[in-house]
């Protein structure tokens, strides 16, 4: 076959810009997800304003709700917390999911949240769907003094792991907690190999007794071995605006959810046991001031980091809780209108609430978790929740 002059130049210039244009297909950015849980109850007044404006119940109006999405949208939040003060890339990218459970009451509420099919922990089936192997370390870590309920067995080797303090984590990787010099990770991971390799006899023999220690030999190992990120404790510090590495404030909790992100972690669980149960709340204020004094401040902060956890990785953020508040006390409803913030969310919704609170056909917990997982690139053939009910509220 013969060429003209112009076909091998043409041929040679698109040759030429072939590299250039393979880098500037970026590689896809690293997922992780935050699960924000209200323990006691999360007020549909937040993400399904508009259900109350009529009757002015859970002390709604016309006037201090807000649109999200443009006129034609059916997304009402509370403008006071919601509206005003999580940063306008939230808004943007914020949805509010419906979770019908049927369940008012606390600890079977909590259950269907937490624990799926045969007694599987959710949040460890999410975590293991999105740490392909070799990818993560400390896949799935609980950060600040609260626990999900139930019990919460391995998947495929992901455990869920505690971050109280954040000076191990940091110690661990070597990033450092304390002012000195940081012993050698060589040494220390020597030291931790052989601590294994002696306890290996009673680790075999009592693999139920002795699970814990055998977890935490492995994720210390996994953890060792990987390359620590350029984060430092004092820029996280500085930036939320508290001090010492005790994860004891929903701050210091979204602080941490920033650090271990950056660490490699998959899935983040942040449990609030500030008095969510608000009995009496009738007029909304309690669970106002609470949001605005205790959860926004810092969950502001995790979303408009912009050199920290965000700026590297897609991060998703799920609030819920036991259940919505019902009328005319606020005392327990049967479903929860959760919120949903990430970069693949589209603003919309598929949990508004009729007044008395109520949802209809709307999926139950399973439906959120596996919005989640697709939200998070896990494929549809190994999103552990199966198909996607809430597909609408993705872009």
């Amino acid at each position: 076959m013969n060429f003209s002059r112009r076909q091998m130049f043409q041929s040679a210039a698109a040759l030429a810009m072939a590299p250039a244009l393979v880098r500037a297909q970026a590689a896809p950015r690293p997922k992780a997800v935050v699960l924000i849980y209200l323990n006691g109850g999360y007020n549909a007044l937040f993400g399904s304003a508009k259900s109350f404006s009529a009757a002015g119940t859970f002390g709604v109006t016309p006037t201090n709700i807000k649109q999200l999405g443009g006129s034609t949208s059916q997304l009402f939040v509370d403008d006071a917390t919601f509206g005003q003060l999580l940063p306008a890339s939230a808004l943007g990218h914020l949805a509010t999911v419906g979770v019908n459970h049927h369940i008012s009451a606390h600890t079977p509420a909590q259950m269907s949240h937490w624990i799926g099919p045969s007694g599987r922990s959710n949040a460890l089936m999410l975590a293991k769907s999105m740490a392909v192997a070799g990818s993560a370390t400390l896949p799935c870590v609980v950060v600040g003094p609260g626990t999900p309920v139930g019990t919460h067995p391995a998947e495929g080797g992901v455990t869920l792991q505690r971050a109280s303090d954040l000076a191990p984590a940091l110690d661990l990787f070597g990033v450092g907690s304390t002012a000195g010099a940081m012993p050698s990770r060589r040494t220390a991971l020597a030291g931790l190999r052989a601590a294994k390799a002696q306890s290996a006899a009673s680790l075999t023999s009592s693999p139920n007794t002795l699970k814990s220690a055998r977890e935490a030999y492995d994720g210390a190992l996994a953890v060792m071995t990987s390359t620590a990120p350029g984060i430092t404790l004092s820029s996280l510090q500085a930036f939320y605006g508290v001090t010492g590495t005790a994860v004891s404030s929903f701050t210091h909790q979204m602080m941490a959810a920033d650090a271990m992100i950056s660490l490699g972690t998959k899935v983040v669980v942040a449990v609030s046991n500030a008095g969510w149960d608000t009995h009496g709340d009738i007029n909304g204020i309690a669970v106002r001031n609470k949001m605005s004094t205790l959860i926004l401040p810092g969950l502001s902060k995790f979303l408009s980091n912009a050199s920290g956890a965000n700026a590297t990785h897609d991060v998703t953020v799920a609030i819920f809780g036991d259940f919505a508040r019902s009328l005319p006390g606020s005392d327990h409803a049967s479903c929860v209108a959760a919120t949903v913030i990430g970069p693949r969310i589209k603003v919309g919704t598929t949990g508004n609430v009729d007044p008395q609170v109520g949802m209809s056909s709307t999926p139950g917990p399973a439906g959120m978790w596996s919005l989640l997982a697709d939200a998070s690139g896990v494929p549809a053939a190994a999103n552990p929740f199966g198909a996607n009910p809430h597909a609408s509220l993705l872009l």
